[in-house]
């Protein structure tokens, strides 16, 4: 056994080693305060001594050489930063151009180079600047080295520098940006193509597809998620590099562009529809003859979106098949399509849909019907007070009851408006079960003889709920119309009011 006395000694050290280092970590933190305050405040007096000439510059009161000679030697890391930062504050697009230049001339965008390319930096600064071009080398060819570079702990610095690069001018950052796509790490490339998405910048549309198709083919570890996010923020113009892909012999990557164009076009159009000038000559073939040709139902499907906004004869016969499809949810994004008042003339295929076999194609028949108000909404009255569709007729109700139109109903009924029509949906709904709204809104009509006929179809209902009615009828009209009605709640229909049950 150890003696009692080396215990002790043991323990005294230790004891001794814990509080030098807790006393060095004390010191350490004291100091870096130290330096972390000293940094600050000669950053504080460099803004306020370099503001003014920035700005000027920036907003164009002055040029770049006096600027330079009025900025003087940037000595510190403070200074550095705090040109970055005060750059950093334009947001105009002029402004960010003279910014980029600005940064370049102090030598921010060279230390940010080197720090996301290392040795290549010089070359890739002067091909920005120059614009001689964006063709990517072959960045990091050392395999071993890679490995060490995809570890995050090597990635962040070089995503970070990357990053204010990625806020030069777009036609400067597009070059540091393609080349960054060369990058081992995926937080690199990740960061190099939100960047892009950021700046829409037309040039790197072929990049991003080339990301797409490694992506979706290759397995590339950027998401696809990613760089679809990317690509949606363009324009409708910068997609002609997208027409081959169309055609592309894999099926997922001809859905996720049509798919991409469906969602740039919804943006574009902000509720509305943009109208054929909006694409060009071959994306609109492209468009109507293959993809709402193509043999993968989901390329059929987001074509549709995309082909509504061209309103013109080709796009009304092109969604007059995509309705007849046997793909439900090609009928589905085809039904929704329609939802447009240039489409009237495809409400017969509409109300066709109403009794489609899948609830969706149903759902989505009804809101487009009732969004191409008043004729659409007219046939779709029609259709509901004559179909003996149960499932037709309980989506429609549902849709009438959720969107309020019951009211609508109601109001019309009593300012005389397509009485006949309006009581003969009213009965459909008393008779499917759909009385609380009715109920509700009965009190409030002012035309006796519409009580009354209400009062006779309300015979199918709770009889709780009945006497609830005819309380609230008998309330504000005379007595003898309160015995009236009371009557014809047990009476058999009146013969002038079965047209009304007929239409």
């Amino acid at each position: 056994m150890f003696p009692i006395e080396f215990v002790a000694a043991f323990l005294g050290w230790m004891i001794a080693l814990t509080l030098v280092v807790a006393a060095s970590f004390q010191v350490i933190l004291l100091w870096r305060r130290s330096v972390r305050a000293r940094y600050f405040q000669r950053k504080d007096g460099a803004m306020a001594r370099l503001a003014q000439p920035v700005e000027r510059f920036l907003s164009g009161a002055a040029d770049l050489a006096s600027t330079m000679r009025l900025l003087g030697p940037l000595r510190d890391e403070a200074e550095r930063d705090a040109v970055a930062e005060m750059a950093g504050r334009a947001h105009h697009p002029e402004a960010i151009a003279r910014r980029s230049r600005l940064l370049w001339r102090t030598g921010h965008v060279h230390r940010w180079a080197e720090a996301a390319f290392g040795r290549q930096a010089d070359a890739i600064v002067q091909a920005a600047f120059a614009q001689v071009g964006t063709q990517i080398p072959r960045v990091f060819a050392n395999a071993r080295m890679n490995v060490l570079r995809r570890r995050r702990i090597f990635a962040v610095p070089r995503a970070l520098a990357l990053h204010e690069l990625g806020r030069l001018a777009p036609a400067h950052a597009s070059v540091f940006l393609a080349h960054a796509l060369r990058d081992p790490s995926v937080y690199v490339r990740r960061r190099a193509v939100e960047c892009m998405g950021e700046n829409a910048y037309p040039e790197s549309v072929p990049y991003l597809l080339e990301e797409l198709r490694r992506a979706v083919e290759e397995g590339n570890d950027v998401s696809l998620r990613t760089i679809k996010s990317a690509l949606v923020r363009f324009r409708i113009v910068d997609m002609e590099p997208f027409l081959p892909f169309f055609r592309h012999p894999t099926q997922r990557m001809r859905f996720f562009v049509i798919d991409t164009l469906r969602e740039i076009c919804h943006r574009a159009a902000k509720g509305g529809l943009l109208g054929g000038s909006a694409f060009s000559a071959a994306m609109r073939q492209v468009v109507l003859e293959d993809c709402a040709r193509d043999e993968f139902a989901d390329v059929r499907a987001r074509a549709a979106g995309v082909i509504r906004h061209f309103q013109d004869a080709a796009a009304m016969r092109a969604l007059h098949t995509l309705l007849q499809d046997e793909n439900e949810y090609v009928r589905l994004h085809s039904v929704r399509a329609c939802a447009h008042i240039f489409y009237k003339p495809l409400i017969p295929e509409l109300l066709q849909r109403v009794t489609d076999v899948r609830w969706r194609v149903r759902e989505a028949a009804v809101k487009g019907l009732l969004d191409l108000a008043p004729q659409g909404q007219e046939q779709l009255y029609h259709f509901f007070a004559t179909s003996r569709d149960k499932y037709a007729c309980e989506q429609t109700a549902e849709e009438l009851e959720s969107r309020g139109l019951i009211r609508n109903l109601v109001a019309d009924l009593a300012q005389g408006r397509a009485v006949v029509l309006h009581l003969a949906v009213c009965r459909k709904l008393l008779d499917m079960g759909f009385t609380s709204m009715l109920i509700t809104e009965l009190s409030r009509i002012a035309r006796p003889e519409l009580q009354i006929s209400f009062t006779e179809a309300l015979q199918l209902a709770p009889p709780e709920e009945v006497m609830a009615v005819l309380r609230e009828v008998a309330e504000p009209h005379p007595e003898g119309e309160h015995a009236g009605a009371l009557q014809l709640l047990y009476r058999g229909p009146q013969p002038e009011l079965a047209e009304a049950r007929t239409v």
